[in-house]
């Protein structure tokens, strides 16, 4: 938990202050999230979904669980790989680890009982998050560098390209011609590559104005940051919503805080209009967050479930989200969008009929 500033990285926050929303906002719904079941015996990080999979790291180990049934998922395999996993990235056949000190793993999971690792590219750094999109996987590394892999050969990997000073890279997204880094540093950032030109990857933009920001995600025009910000008194999870219109200025639009004082935002995910965000207090308790976002200007807290452990990473696929926690396993939601779809459990009057048989 941090409670003593630097003056100039409290300067450097200060100004997104007044954009964190302080109105007291609707009460949550109840019901949202929802928890539908729980695989709970033991550590579990980052996390991707496809399809009935998810794909999560506990340690070394990229692990499989069935969750055809969220109310009782069931590992179904696993496979064990040099460093730790930090980052998952799931397309196709395949899933692309951030593997900590042993570079991007690439795991063939067209059978889901039997994983097996088919392919990596030791990078220099320590791999931290990843992200795929098209022929190409994006791997973040902890010392500051974005590697631009070519993965169209899943067997041999290699790497075309790479841009650094991107400080300390803690998640990273793709959308369309650009990749998104948020990282953590003596002021935590948002930049911005232009990776059009796989081989000469370039940042063209970036915003400096978080305490710390460790995961993003992309809709539209608009990245949505787990973050810490400043509160007045003492960092504070948030999520942060910056216009990307322009590539070359991202702006904070607006912010709403996540947990309680202490605490910071890990991870988001995206889907209908919500954004699913975990958060911890440096160590000891966290939980999932949920805000709408269907207007960005103006997120509105919607829920809350708080964990007796760190929340860590999030997904969110097929009405239900997938919540990685640190020593109490994996966690599965209903999507808030399914709750609240005939407009009862919202409050929302509008859906109703007025015809009453």
């Amino acid at each position: 938990m941090r409670s003593t500033i630097h003056a100039a990285h409290l300067a450097a926050v200060l100004g997104t202050a007044a954009l964190i929303i302080s109105l007291p906002l609707p009460a949550p719904a109840q019901g949202c999230p929802e928890l539908v079941g729980r695989w709970p015996y033991g550590p579990a990080y980052a996390v991707a979904v496809s399809g009935s999979y998810t794909y999560f790291g506990s340690g070394t180990a990229l692990v499989v669980a069935d969750v055809s049934d969220p109310a009782a998922p069931q590992v179904v395999g696993q496979v064990t790989l040099p460093g730790v996993v930090n980052g998952i990235a799931v397309s196709g056949a395949y899933a692309y680890v951030a593997d900590d000190t042993a570079g991007l793993r690439v795991v063939d999971i067209q059978t889901p009982s039997a994983p097996v690792e088919t392919g990596f590219l030791d990078t220099p750094g320590l791999a931290h998050a990843v992200a795929v999109s098209g022929d190409y996987a994006y791997v973040a590394e902890e010392w500051g560098e974005l590697r631009v892999i070519d993965v169209s050969t899943p067997s041999a990997p290699v790497e075309v390209g790479w841009v650094g000073a991107l400080d300390g890279p803690q998640g990273i997204a793709v959308s369309g011609r650009y990749s998104f880094v948020a990282s953590v540093g003596f002021v935590g950032c948002l930049y911005v590559v232009d990776v059009i030109v796989p081989s000469a990857p370039v940042m063209v933009g970036y915003l400096c104005a978080f305490g710390d920001a460790f995961g993003v995600a992309i809709a539209g025009s608009h990245a949505y940051v787990a973050a810490t910000n400043w509160n007045g008194s003492d960092y504070e999870g948030a999520l942060s919503v910056v216009d990307i219109s322009m590539p070359s200025s991202p702006v904070v639009v607006s912010s709403v805080f996540v947990g309680t004082p202490g605490t910071k935002a890990n991870s988001v995910a995206l889907s209908r209009g919500y954004a699913y965000v975990t958060y911890d207090d440096y160590g000891m308790e966290g939980g999932l967050f949920v805000a709408d976002v269907s207007t960005p200007t103006a997120p509105l807290e919607e829920g809350i479930h708080e964990i007796a452990r760190p929340a860590t990473g999030v997904a969110a696929s097929d009405g239900y989200v997938f919540v990685t926690t640190n020593d109490a396993g994996m966690y599965i939601f209903r999507e808030c969008w399914l709750l609240f779809e005939d407009g009862f459990e919202s409050g929302d009057t509008a859906a109703w009929s007025t015809v009453v048989p």
